[in-house]
């Protein structure tokens, strides 16, 4: 049986990671973990994508990335 992690960084962590070469594929986990947690709180998941998107945009980061 796997152990659930809670993945839980504040913005001064999350700013600081930003500036070393934050993984993409952290922010994808953060993305559909914020989503997840809105969707359970009623949002459809449109809404969450769109809302969570403002602050994990996975796909804005991959374009940039290159």
């Amino acid at each position: 049986m796997m152990k659930k992690i809670k993945i839980d960084f504040d913005n001064k962590q999350m700013d600081l990671l930003n500036k070393i070469g934050f993984p993409y594929d952290i922010i994808l986990l953060e993305h559909e973990y914020a989503e997840q947690a809105l969707m359970k709180q009623g949002l459809g998941q449109y809404e969450a994508h769109v809302k969570v998107s403002e602050k994990y945009d996975y796909g804005k980061a991959l374009k940039e990335r290159k």
